[in-house]
């Protein structure tokens, strides 16, 4: 049986990351193009600065917090299952330089039996982590929009200091996580990548709007319903919500086969999978 099948543009969910310096405004523009995508809002952040926007969006938008009580990679990746778990529609998470500091913490804390650091140790047990957090992230069958803060240094103006921003507070390739990827100065948002949508690379607004980013969402809704990956196993939750959860992934591991980060490979899986929920509960 061949690995390969036939390929379309399947719904996506987005996933977004908004970098720049401190005070640039990347809490708000992350709130503010999130209500591109959906009205029912999860924030995952460091500390509690998203509810000082909160009275700028439309007042039809549900917005639920969750002040991180640990930093570590597997607890973000708990809080990303909780909003999917939770019925969200898109998840923030605000900052994931946090997870960045965390994973370095952890490795310089590896020490050998005499009590010396062992760094080499330390990214052989912690990498993996940090990879399958980012993996997770790709995953995720909900909208993603981070943020991470900038590296900085001052340029003077005359009499006045500006924040500049390079390169994120994260692993160097984090810029691969994601599909868009917005730069903030002075609370005006660049885009710095776009994977698949054309003629976005370098668009530019001061203190952005959901708009800016709408034919974007647009776009990524336009294709056909997902029948691959997690966004498929999502929409088969909630077309039979009725069916138990773990009976749907019953049916899927004996139906579907191998699974594997491209999907399943049993061709036509998921309407068969879709023909036995009918029997078992049918739709709601």
């Amino acid at each position: 049986m061949s690995l390969f099948k036939p390929m379309s543009r399947e719904k996506r969910s987005a996933k977004v990351l908004i970098t720049g310096p401190a005070g640039a405004g990347k809490t708000h523009t992350a709130l503010n193009l999130m209500t591109a995508f959906t009205d029912n809002i999860a924030v995952a952040m460091t500390e509690p600065s998203a509810e000082l926007y909160l009275d700028r969006l439309p007042a039809d938008v549900r917005v639920e917090g969750f002040t991180m009580d640990r930093m570590d990679s597997e607890r973000w990746s708990d809080a990303m299952n909780d909003a999917v778990d939770s019925g969200f529609g898109g998840i923030i998470m605000d900052s994931l330089s946090d997870e960045w500091r965390s994973t370095l913490n952890r490795v310089d804390s590896t020490m050998t039996r005499d009590g010396r650091q062992d760094n080499r140790a330390g990214w052989r047990e912690i990498r993996p982590v940090h990879e399958g957090f980012a993996q997770a992230i790709q995953r995720c069958p909900i909208h993603v929009i981070a943020t991470c803060r900038s590296k900085m240094s001052w340029d003077w103006e005359g009499s006045k200091k500006r924040a500049l921003g390079y390169e994120p507070v994260q692993d160097n390739e984090i810029t691969y996580w994601f599909d868009m990827v917005l730069d903030m100065d002075q609370r005006t948002a660049t885009v710095e990548k776009v994977r698949g949508f054309s003629g976005a690379i370098g668009l530019s607004q001061h203190e952005p709007t959901a708009e800016f980013i709408r034919p974007f969402a647009d776009w990524l809704t336009s294709g056909s319903d997902p029948t691959i990956g997690e966004p498929a196993m999502l929409r088969l939750r909630r077309e039979y919500p009725n069916v138990d959860y773990q009976e749907i992934r019953r049916l899927v591991r004996d139906i579907g086969g191998v699974r594997s980060k491209q999907g399943l490979y049993v061709p036509g899986w998921f309407d068969l999978v879709k023909k036995e929920l009918d029997k078992v509960g049918g739709q709601s």
